[in-house]
């Protein structure tokens, strides 16, 4: 009797540029609506230019170009560096005059454990893209894309 096919495996066909382009969108439609709701439901403003940079990467990264992955990875890549230095600062020096955002809300003076949680959150966040776009599936479905003068085939 043969073993069971794997149902979680991942598809031969999964396009990692896609992939990473949808959830930045959403990330970009998620952002534009805080900034559409925020003036109404907390009566302040606030002007967030993300969505311009979400919107160009979900586009270079589904038309899968190298420059636009590098990018991307080199970005969420020192996001994910601050996040560790922002757990790491918290360790060493304390949480006495630091503030936290986690949405909306600003934590002023947090304690470890809220820090902590912001940086989980900013880390899975921040992480998705990341690890996706490292991956080997990526760098092959990247480089097989292009010819070596980054012109279409």
């Amino acid at each position: 009797m043969p073993p069971p096919t794997l149902d979680y495996a991942p598809r031969p066909d999964f396009d990692t540029g896609r992939f990473v382009a949808i959830y930045f969108q959403i990330l970009a439609g998620l952002s534009v609506a805080s900034m559409i709701l925020q003036p109404i439901l907390y009566d302040s403003l606030r002007i967030d230019l993300t969505p311009i940079f979400l919107l160009w990467a979900a586009s270079a990264l589904k038309r899968h170009s190298p420059t636009a992955r590098k990018w991307v990875i080199g970005i969420t890549g020192l996001l994910l560096a601050a996040d560790a230095m922002m757990v790491i600062t918290s360790l060493i020096f304390g949480t006495d005059h630091m503030t936290v955002s986690l949405g909306t809300r600003h934590i002023e003076n947090p304690t470890l454990p809220q820090v902590a949680l912001v940086a989980i959150l900013l880390g899975i966040l921040v992480g998705v893209p990341f690890f996706t776009l490292m991956s080997e599936r990526a760098r092959q479905q990247f480089v097989t894309q292009y010819a070596p003068t980054g012109l279409r085939r």
